[in-house]
This record gives C-alpha cells, structure tokens and sequence, in this order.
C-alpha cells in the first residue's frame, strides 16, 4: 500500500446543518458526524440530523455523535466522542482504520481514558492491550509501525477532525 499524507486525514470542521436535508442545528443539538472514504482515497466528513442519518448510516466509514456548541471553533475534543470513534472502528481491518485506531488509543491513553495494561507479540504483528479505568473489558490494538513522527502527524489530524 503506498504511503499515507496528512491530506488524506484532513476532513472539514463540523458544520452547521444537515448535509442531507440542509436543516440547521441549534445550540445543544445532538447530531450524527461520519466519515467516508471518497474517489480520491481521502477521508470526507458529513453531519446529519438523526432522520437523514437513518437513510445513510450504512454508506460511512465510521460515525459518532455530537453535539452543537455556541462556538464550535473553540470545542475541546470530547471525551465520549473519540471513545465512540475509537469503537466504531474495532471490526474495520483496513489499513487506514487501523493506523486511525492507533492513534486514538495513544491520544485517549494520553487523556486517562484508556490504561495500557500489556504489550503482546504474535508473530510479526505488536499488540497493545489497553482497557478503561473500572471497567474490565480490554481493548486490542494492532501497532501499524507508525514512526513517530507520523504518530504526531495523525494525533493532529485527529485533533483536527472533531474540532
């Protein structure tokens, strides 16, 4: 697979309406964010109401919910939503995904929201165990071999991303 460019993790801040129906959001309102892979192999992102995410939902490449603030320029990247983010992409097994849900988990680690408890080998292949402060249930993370440098690259993206 040919390398990755921080161009195709960029996705566009969130916005202020339904990209299915065009119907603004108000202050507070919860709302569905997804992102799908486009022609180009770029990643887009799309917000939409809850009847027009019903219609499209199976189109996406992973999804979470928000929510509508006064000033969405200034939003701190929210806990439940790159948890939510980071779940999502547990059954995806294409490359892009798994690089994605590397760097979430070091960034939620980094934020207390997930504790590295073991690093496995299997074969060729690092595993990082992480699981939830008081919750006991482990979640396995593939290690694409990122070198740091490019860890830093896609920890920005994401920040980014749920601006």
């Amino acid at each position: 697979m040919e390398d990755m460019k921080e161009s195709d993790y960029k996705l566009e801040k969130p916005g202020c309406c339904c990209s299915g129906c065009g119907a603004g959001f108000s202050t507070g309102e919860l709302y569905i964010s997804a992102i799908k892979e486009s022609s180009n192999a770029t990643f887009n992102r799309k917000d939409f109401c809850r009847p027009c995410w019903a219609k499209c939902k199976d189109t996406f490449f992973s999804f979470w919910q928000t929510r509508r603030t006064a000033d969405d320029t200034d939003k701190k990247l929210n806990e439940d939503t790159l948890l939510s983010l980071f779940q999502s992409l547990s059954d995806n097994e294409e490359r892009r995904a798994v690089e994605l849900r590397y760097v979430l988990s070091l960034y939620l680690a980094r934020k207390k929201v997930l504790q590295l408890i073991d690093i496995r080998e299997e074969g060729e292949q690092s595993l990082l165990v992480f699981e939830r402060p008081q919750q006991s249930e482990p979640f396995t993370i593939k290690d694409p071999g990122l070198p740091e440098d490019r860890v830093q690259e896609l920890t920005e993206t994401v920040k980014d991303l749920l601006k």
